[in-house]
């Protein structure tokens, strides 16, 4: 069975494929409820999901650039 995780606050989880579109609409209403750095986070959940990614993040893709080339050090999470 094909699976994706999302990484959010620095917890990361598994779900099956099938769960793709209600964890998306999940993330949509926490997106909608939220203002800020924490709807941005959210934000970059959701890209990263309707995008059929397998890992999604609550970074952007230069934030887990600077983290990989940091080797986590100074973590922005």
């Amino acid at each position: 069975m094909k699976r994706f995780t999302i990484t959010c606050y620095g917890e990361t989880k598994s779900y099956p494929e099938s769960q793709r579109k209600e964890m998306m609409d999940y993330y949509l209403e926490g997106m909608a409820c939220c203002e800020g750095s924490e709807q941005e986070r959210y934000a970059h959940i959701v890209a990263d999901l309707a995008a059929g990614m397998h890992h999604c993040f609550d970074l952007s893709f230069d934030e887990r650039v600077w983290m990989k080339r940091s080797n986590g050090r100074n973590k922005k999470i």
